[in-house]
């Protein structure tokens, strides 16, 4: 599969891609951007074909990958027509997706959503601070944008993480509202 996704990555191609077997009908659409030995970073575009942040996965848990059928073109036709691009930058500069999407989040001040030990839920939601042997250090927020102390996440044990996507940006701007209104 990481010859199909780098082959995909590599063309810019939009893509399906099913990774919840529990769920086998649902998918993420959008762009692979990154791919190493055990992740793959993809750009999310909502169904409206409007940019949806980014997130990563493990390989493994892909289910199937679909591409050029009606739904992709149609939604290709709907991004193109939002002007929105593609976060062809993003892991460039990276060995890993997972320090790829830490280092953007961290650099735009962005909260993210963890997923821990492959436990399918958001374990944590936050902002990304200082990450090191190993380890990176969360201010975590609530999901009405309350702070809610920190954390402190072994990178290893990281399953999935997203940034900027809708769920995200809503807690952020919550955050900053609350943030502002405060002082």
């Amino acid at each position: 599969m990481k010859k199909t996704l780098k082959d995909i990555m590599e063309k810019q191609e939009l893509c399906n891609i099913y990774t919840n077997a529990g769920a086998t009908n649902k998918f993420s659409a959008g762009y692979i951007i990154g791919v190493d030995e055990e992740f793959f970073l993809a750009q999310s575009i909502d169904p409206y074909g409007k940019d949806d942040g980014v997130f990563c996965d493990f390989i493994d848990r892909i289910i199937k990958i679909e591409k050029d059928n009606e739904y992709s073109k149609n939604l290709l036709i709907l991004f193109e027509h939002h002007k929105q691009s593609i976060y062809s930058e993003l892991f460039h500069n990276h060995d890993t997706v997972k320090l790829a999407i830490l280092s953007y989040a961290k650099t735009h001040d962005k909260i993210c959503s963890f997923e821990l030990c492959e436990s399918e839920l958001d374990d944590m939601v936050g902002f990304v601070g200082e990450y090191n042997d190993g380890v990176v250090k969360i201010q975590s927020v609530k999901e009405c944008g309350d702070p809610d102390g920190e954390a402190f996440i072994v990178i290893e044990n990281i399953s999935r993480i997203s940034c900027d996507t809708q769920d995200e940006k809503k807690i952020e701007f919550l955050y900053r509202h609350k943030e502002k209104n405060d002082n």
